[in-house]
This record gives C-alpha cells, sequence and structure tokens, in this order.
C-alpha cells in the first residue's frame, strides 16, 4: 500500500487534489492510503509553505496548487500491479 499525504487548510483546493488522487489511483487499480494532514503545526513541522501539498513516498509532488491528473497518473503508474 502506498501511503499518501495531502497537506490541506480545508480549502477546495486541498479537497479537490485528495479526490483527484482517489480517482487515479482507482483508475489505475493502485492501492493507496490517503493521509490528510491538517493539524497547522504538523504541516509547518513538514516544512510545508503552501497547500494543498501532495507527498507520495515522502517526495513533494505539487506544493500551492491542485495537482495535475498528469502529474497524479505518472507518479501512481509506478505502483501499478503487474499481473
Amino acid at each position: 500500500m502506498i501511503v499518501v499525504k495531502i497537506y490541506a487548510t480545508g480549502c477546495k483546493s486541498c479537497s479537490l487534489t485528495a479526490e483527484l488522487v482517489a480517482l487515479v489511483a482507482d483508475e489505475l487499480r493502485v492501492d493507496i492510503e490517503i493521509q490528510t494532514i491538517t493539524d497547522l503545526r504538523a504541516i509547518i513541522n513538514a516544512g510545508i509553505i503552501n497547500t494543498p501539498c501532495l507527498m507520495i513516498d515522502d517526495i513533494v509532488l505539487k506544493s500551492g496548487a491542485v495537482p495535475s491528473v498528469q502529474l497524479i497518473r505518472e507518479h501512481l503508474s509506478m505502483y501499478v500491479p503487474i499481473h
């Protein structure tokens, strides 16, 4: 299972980020766990300056704006199970 962290302050962009990640993961059939971090102290301690911030495998993919579906797909496609 892939851990996806979304650092969020509760705005529409933060919610949309989580929805897009879930949608793409479902499309690719990738098993993920979405952790939404909303605690301001935790966001600051993680070194996040802008939200939403999408992090997969502890690598920041996008911060300060909603990531594109293409960006999410590119990174999650590495975890597509081989049948």
